[in-house]
């Protein structure tokens, strides 16, 4: 899931680099997950990533993520 935005884009050096960073951001951050509830941490990173992996706008993807995070906390 780690690189659930982008997987045509990255080759396999990038693949490396955001699968393990996808395993230490999903392990490390299991407990604070719990905590507050959050469905799912590491797909916001993996969108985040996108934009740094294939030369994207690094203002549309946190823009995006803000958005879907502004409709889905205002839907629940």
């Amino acid at each position: 899931m780690a690189v659930a935005a982008g997987p045509g884009f990255a080759d396999h050096t990038w693949a490396l680099f955001i699968g393990a960073t996808g395993a230490v951001v999903c392990s490390s951050g299991m407990k604070l997950l719990l905590i507050l509830k959050i469905d799912d941490g590491a797909g916001v990173r993996g969108t985040l990533v996108v934009s740094v992996n294939h030369d994207g706008d690094l203002l549309a993807q946190p823009a995006g993520v803000a958005n879907v995070g502004g409709f889905v906390c205002g839907s629940s």
